[in-house]
């Protein structure tokens, strides 16, 4: 596959110097990810801080991989895990509604290929694991799948149902609106020789599916099951076990957590750098399932508060309950990631430019539990280029970052160029004439009656009315005389910057399968994505 390699700059000027200048952002954290040396020093760590106990998380994440009928060399991955000297590269996300935007995917090929490249540079089993976000109850946030229409506008398709209360989406059900989800995509999508089996496997891996952190995960195993990749469902009770004592310190420090964020916090402030989380210092970081419900706590006098339903608890009961329930307990935001480090032996995380800026606020979190935070590795940033797109820029000479910064100035620019009569000219004079003319002539008639003068200024703005429609349908007879340019460049703009979005952040990744087939994440997984942090452009045929 062909591609080309461009240095976009980011909204975010945390991400730009993370990416581009990390010497600015390295005092947030503990090691420099585009350093070889900082993986041997991680891994020297990880040699002394083993994780919990690695034979269990093996048992547990062997049952859920193949229940997700994971592949061969996951499987062995998984065994891999059970030896001492055996680390990983982990990432995770949301379990998005049908696999979820392309970004999921490529902080999956991430990786895969940072823990193939580690392997060979370290001579050490690096096995590339996935954190499917089972926990989170933000359910609207993964209910909808955006795709191309036929006509090659970009749409939205919606599962229509919403769950009862804060439930997390890895103890959710599927409802019976998924079959009617998958006929709109069907309907909606360009027909090829890819879909009718994808669309059939969809629907066949949704009914063996007992919630929706499985059924994304299912689709993940289809995308690139066979690369090696073991997924992990944080829900299961004996994870939880192996992670009581993270949650015993988080009720015992969460002042401190809360404290070492705001340092944090100003600290980025004070460098000109957005600030991710802005803590209430009163929040325990821990959410507490409560009648199915995923409900925070936060402390309230010498109790802690279980927000939204105005329960009561005291620390030694909250301490009871880690002890005896603590499949009860869920971390936030800020603990998540800390979970996987006592679970797992993590070389790094693969994050996205988001959770980069988030990582800058837990250095010195980590301590607090006595970890160090692991490596912080950039995921891949892709743009996928249909040929038609490609033609279009070509044709017109676009870069990615015509359209994506400057498409309506290139859009106006293009016209007034096409533009040999000069409209707002002829039609800007039109009106200047037009007001001179009414001037003197009201100036004229006025002392005859003076009421004349008001009924001259209605008569003037009739004609301008007038002047203004004509302009109107100059302007769109002048857009119909260039609307093949119009179209093309629209078209390049639905298909790689929706909306004035990157591709990645906007686009199911679902759409891509349908159109070029499933392989095609196996085909992207061929580009090298590890070796710089430039954006890919990567074309299709």
């Amino acid at each position: 596959m062909r591609t080309e390699q461009v240095k976009l700059a980011y909204g975010n000027p945390f991400t730009n110097d993370y990416l581009y200048d990390f010497a600015k952002v390295a005092g947030f954290f503990q090691y420099n990810p585009y350093s070889g040396e900082s993986f041997a020093q991680r891994y020297a760590y990880l040699q002394r801080q083993q994780p919990a106990d690695r034979c269990v998380a093996a048992d547990v994440l062997r049952e859920y991989n193949l229940r997700l009928g994971n592949g061969a060399e996951s499987m062995q991955n998984i065994e891999l895990l059970r030896n001492p000297e055996t680390v990983a590269v982990i990432t995770g996300q949301q379990s998005g509604l049908l696999g979820g935007p392309l970004y999921t995917v490529y902080k999956a090929l991430t990786a895969i290929q940072l823990a193939e490249r580690l392997s060979r540079e370290l001579a050490k089993p690096v096995v590339p694991m996935f954190w499917i976000a089972a926990e989170d109850h933000d359910f609207s946030e993964i209910n909808e799948v955006q795709v191309l229409d036929q006509a090659g506008l970009p749409t939205r398709c919606r599962l229509e149902f919403e769950p009862a209360g804060k439930c997390s989406v890895g103890e959710i059900g599927l409802p019976h609106e998924v079959s009617a989800l998958l006929d709109e995509l069907g309907r909606l999508t360009p027909e090829t020789e890819f879909k009718p089996e994808l669309l059939h496997t969809l629907s066949v891996s949704a009914a063996a599916s007992d919630n929706f952190a499985d059924w994304f995960g299912r689709i993940m195993v289809h995308w690139v099951g066979s690369l090696g990749l073991v997924f992990v469902n944080p829900l299961d009770r004996r994870l939880r076990d192996l992670e009581k004592n993270l949650f015993r310190t988080a009720l015992e420090r969460y002042a401190e957590v809360n404290a070492a964020l705001s340092e944090s916090a100003g600290a980025l402030s004070q460098l000109g750098y957005p600030v991710a989380i802005a803590k209430d210092p009163g929040n325990l970081n821990l959410f507490l399932y409560q009648s199915g419900e995923r409900l925070a706590l936060q402390e309230q006098s010498d109790q802690f508060a279980l927000r939204g339903s105005g329960e009561l608890f005291s620390k030694d009961e909250l301490a009871r309950l880690i002890e005896d329930t603590p499949e009860r307990f869920s971390p936030n935001v800020v603990l998540r990631p800390l979970t996987q480090d006592v679970l797992f032996p993590t070389l790094a995380y693969v994050g996205g430019p988001g959770e980069v800026n988030y990582f800058a606020q837990y250095q010195h979190v980590y301590p607090l539990f006595g970890l160090e935070m692991p490596i912080i590795y950039p995921r891949a940033n892709i743009s996928l280029v249909e040929s038609s797109v490609e033609k279009c820029m070509a044709k017109y000479s676009l870069s990615l970052e015509d359209l994506l910064y400057r498409a309506e100035g290139i859009r106006s620019s293009y016209l007034d160029e096409q533009d040999t009569v000069g409209i707002d000219a002829v039609f800007s004079e039109l009106q200047a004439s037009v007001v001179a003319a009414y001037a003197k002539a009201l100036e004229t008639i006025t002392p005859i009656d003076a009421g004349l003068e008001k009924l001259g200024a209605d008569n003037q703005e009739k004609i301008i009315a007038q002047i203004n429609w004509l302009k109107a349908k100059t302007l769109q007879a002048h857009r119909k005389a260039n609307d093949v340019f119009l179209r093309q460049f629209g078209k390049a703009c639905s298909g790689l910057v929706p909306k004035g979005q990157l591709q990645e952040r906007y686009f199911s990744s679902v759409y891509y399968a349908l159109k070029y087939g499933p392989d095609l994440w196996l085909k992207v997984a061929e580009v090298p994505l590890t070796e710089d942090t430039k954006h890919k452009l990567i074309f299709l045929k």
